[in-house]
């Protein structure tokens, strides 16, 4: 289990831990909070980034820190609307 904070670069400010299995369900998550209803992310994807900055273990509650590791940017993270080809070749 990791430990991740999201980097507001307008705040400049990290937001509160947020433990995820890995760095690929971190990112998933990230991707759906950028992807989805509107909030700050949504709105200014530019402004975020996904940082790694500890290993937690359950078992014993121990917090290792590390030195943080930059993930992923918010923006690499928007979806752009999919384009139906069959509505743009007349096919059905």
């Amino acid at each position: 289990m990791n430990l991740y904070r999201v980097y507001d670069t307008k705040a400049e400010a990290y937001q509160a831990p947020i433990p995820m299995a890995t760095d690929a369900v971190a990112i998933r998550s990230a991707a759906e909070a950028v992807n989805g209803e509107e909030s700050p992310m949504s709105r200014h994807p530019e402004d975020f980034i996904l940082f790694r900055v500890a290993n937690y273990t359950e078992t014993n509650a121990a917090i290792t820190p590390c030195d943080p590791v930059s993930i992923t940017s918010f923006i690499d993270l928007v979806e752009t609307q999919p384009t139906n080809s069959a509505m743009l070749t007349g096919v059905a």
